[in-house]
């Protein structure tokens, strides 16, 4: 009944576009209701096997980079620390939904040298039902599902995450000396600045309001006069992120718009990020990127 009385609020807020929306996603379920049949069956099974062996889903939250990125470190860690474990012999089955459709595709590629990851749009499915059944949390990655939590316990300092290869920085340092910088002898600062842009992108993935976005934008040339002072104590200053709608506009060769450049790369995200003296943020995904690295980060809209 709460279904139902949702459905019939959401139609009379949204109009005649939101009813004929829920018809097509009914047809859509009704297309797939042989397919849900056999994940039904599938999640059974799982249950049926449990005394022996516990398999767990869980979904990759590959959209959101903060997400995909400390969510799936304390995923790691854990395991590798044997923290929250099942006790008997288990299968974790982690998969992308909507493969196509994720925020960083290098960084996707270095998870899978972890564990493997499904791309099967059937886990999705089978995940569904188990979150229908009883005992769904002992079939399910907590992490993955509603369980989002921070490193309260400090486990990327205990157990890193993620790491580069030596040919990833080779490749890394090449790419820093066509911005004139010299790795690792030079230093350099990020700079994490989102701005009107970045919200926008937002907006069309996640249902929240625009207030709920808005009070962490800033505008990248507030902050020209910080990157200066920088670039004075012996610093670069890479401003960083691939969806900006101002440049940040400076003659100082020190100062760098790196978001802009021509070496701007899913690899280069991470690279950078991993490898900063230190990050200045307005709080958003990117700053997770030095923290599970052990850099010192200044994040300055938090009230």
């Amino acid at each position: 009944m709460n279904f139902l009385k949702k459905q019939f609020k959401d139609i009379s807020r949204g109009g005649i576009k939101t009813l004929f929306s829920k018809i097509l996603l009914f047809f859509k379920y009704l297309i797939n209701f042989p397919i849900y049949v056999l994940s039904f069956i599938i999640a059974i099974i799982f249950r049926i096997i449990s005394p022996i062996l516990v398999v767990r889903l869980g979904q990759l939250p590959c959209i959101n980079f903060g997400d995909f990125l400390m969510i799936t470190s304390l995923y790691v860690c854990k395991k590798k620390l044997d923290l929250e474990q099942p006790k008997k012999n288990f299968l974790d089955i982690i998969y992308l939904h909507n493969p196509s459709n994720f925020y960083n595709k290098y960084l996707e590629k270095m998870w899978s040298k972890k564990f493997k990851i499904y791309k099967l749009s059937i886990f999705h499915k089978i995940n569904q039902i188990n979150q229908l059944l009883p005992n769904s949390n002992n079939h399910s990655i907590g992490l993955f599902c509603n369980d989002k939590e921070n490193d309260v316990d400090n486990l990327v300092a205990k157990h890193q995450p993620l790491t580069f290869s030596k040919k990833e920085i080779e490749l890394g340092t090449i790419e820093l000396k066509k911005l004139g910088i010299n790795f690792p002898s030079d230093r350099f600062v990020c700079l994490a600045v989102r701005d009107q842009e970045f919200t926008k992108m937002k907006m069309k993935n996640v249902n929240f309001s625009n207030e709920d976005y808005e009070y962490r934008n800033d505008d990248i040339n507030d902050f020209l006069e910080g990157a200066e002072e920088l670039t004075k104590k012996g610093y670069f200053v890479l401003r960083v992120g691939r969806i900006n709608q101002k440049l940040l506009k400076s003659k100082n060769k020190k100062i760098i718009d790196y978001g802009a450049s021509e070496i701007r790369s899913d690899f280069m995200d991470l690279f950078i990020g991993a490898n900063c003296h230190f990050c200045i943020s307005s709080g958003y995904g990117f700053d997770y990127l030095p923290y599970i690295f052990n850099k010192m980060i200044g994040v300055l809209e938090f009230p």
